[in-house]
């Protein structure tokens, strides 16, 4: 006799960003994951008429059809999205907006490396910062999002790919300038980064 196959239809409503996720096969996206379950996913916002606006209370809900066991396995990976997104942190920087494609990339090329390497998600924001009496004042802002560890990692990341950037601007000086009133010195952090450790050994 022919077996029958039912399938299994759940819905649950989530962050917009966690069904973001699903969705994308770059960066930290988990497409390959959903489809490796065998179940069927599709995401829709729950907020249509604010479909221009993204806010960290932007909802989207996930319908999964499939076989019950396919379906529990996408709930159990959706679930785990969830709560590492509850766990998520965030960290925020500024970047001239004059060198904003060098930091970018080429079809956000340095972005996706960045995100892929760290698992973190880099965000654009709208948010902007003028300083007055500088060429290249207006400064936007970037925020690296994720679990503590892969924010750490992508923020690291994120000021190396702003510091070789801002060596394309017109005038790197004045640029840095404006990075350094928007609270970040991108030469101190370097400085930092390549002070050397005393050796314990050969202090007197």
């Amino acid at each position: 006799a022919a077996t029958i196959r039912v399938d299994v239809h759940r819905v649950r409503v989530v962050p917009l960003r966690v069904a973001r996720r699903m969705e994308r096969s770059e960066g930290n996206g988990m497409l390959a994951e959903v489809k490796r379950t065998g179940a069927r996913a599709s995401t829709s916002r729950v907020d249509e008429d604010d479909a221009d606006e993204e806010t960290d209370q932007s909802k989207a809900r996930v319908s999964i059809t499939g076989a019950a066991e396919d379906v529990e396995k996408c709930v159990r990976l959706l679930e785990a999205l969830v709560r590492e997104d509850e766990n998520s942190s965030m960290k925020r920087f500024y970047c001239p907006k004059v060198v904003m494609g060098a930091f970018i990339g080429k079809g956000r090329g340095h972005l996706n490396k960045i995100e892929g390497v760290s698992k973190c998600r880099i965000v654009i924001s709208d948010e902007q910062k003028v300083h007055e009496g500088q060429t290249h004042a207006v400064v936007q802002a970037v925020e690296v999002h994720g679990t503590p560890t892969q924010v750490a990692l992508g923020y690291k990341l994120a000021l190396q790919n702003l510091d070789a950037a801002l060596q394309c601007a017109p005038d790197v000086d004045e640029a840095k300038l404006a990075v350094r009133e928007s609270g970040l010195d991108i030469d101190d952090a370097r400085r930092k980064k390549k002070k050397p450790k005393l050796d314990a050994a050969k202090v007197e």
